[in-house]
C-alpha cells in the first residue's frame, strides 16, 4: 500500500506498507511487515527573517517547515512447526517540530529520537519477552543568535525489560 497527499502551509504526507507470509515445505511460516512514513507541516507564522538578520538563526535549517517526522518500522514472525514461534521487530522514529508558548516566552524548537528493538519467543506455553527502548533528543529557542549556542544539551534515555510467563490451559467445560 502507498499513499501521499499534500496541502497548505507545508503539509505533506507520505506513507508505504508492505506485507507478506511464506510458508517453508516443513510447515513453519514467516510472515513480516515493513511501514514508513513522512509527514511534515509548514509554519504558520515567522517572527523574524534570519536571511535579514545575519546575527539571528532558527532551530532547523529550513525555517519554512514547523514539523517534521519521520516513522520506520520493520516485524518479521516465524512459526516453528507446532511447539513455538519466534518474532523479532524494531522501529524508529525521528520528530522535530516547533511549539509554541504563551505569555512572553518564545516559540521554542525540539528535535526527538525514538528507537526499539522487541524479541518474542513461544515455546507450547512458556513466552519470553526482551525489549530495548531509546529515546534521544533536545530542546532550545527557535530564534536564537549565531554566536550563543542556547540549545539544551542532547539526553539519552534507555532501558532494558525482559519477560517470561506461562499461561495455563483450563480444561474444557
Amino acid at each position: 500500500m502507498f499513499s501521499a497527499s499534500s496541502g497548505y502551509p507545508g503539509l505533506q504526507r507520505v506513507a508505504a506498507v508492505a506485507t507478506g507470509r511464506v510458508t517453508s515445505a516443513d510447515g513453519g511460516a514467516t510472515s513480516f511487515r515493513l511501514s514508513a512514513g513522512l509527514q511534515q507541516h509548514g509554519r504558520w507564522a515567522k517572527e523574524a527573517l534570519p536571511a535579514r538578520d545575519p546575527s539571528v538563526q532558527t532551530y532547523f535549517a529550513d525555517d519554512d517547515l514547523g514539523s517534521e517526522n519521520l516513522r520506520l518500522n520493520a516485524r518479521v514472525d516465524r512459526t516453528l512447526g507446532e511447539w513455538g514461534a519466534v518474532s523479532l521487530s524494531s522501529g524508529l522514529s525521528r520528530n522535530q517540530s516547533e511549539f509554541y508558548n504563551f505569555g512572553a516566552l518564545p516559540a521554542y524548537g525540539i528535535q526527538l529520537d525514538h528507537y526499539y528493538v522487541r524479541a518474542d519467543l513461544f515455546v507450547k506455553d512458556f513466552h519470553l519477552r526482551g525489549y530495548y527502548n531509546a529515546n534521544r533528543g533536545n530542546t532550545g529557542p527557535y530564534l536564537q543568535y549565531r554566536e550563543r549556542d542556547s540549545t539544551a544539551p542532547s539526553r539519552t534515555t534507555t532501558w532494558w525489560t525482559s519477560r517470561a510467563s506461562r499461561s495455563r490451559s483450563r480444561p474444557a467445560r
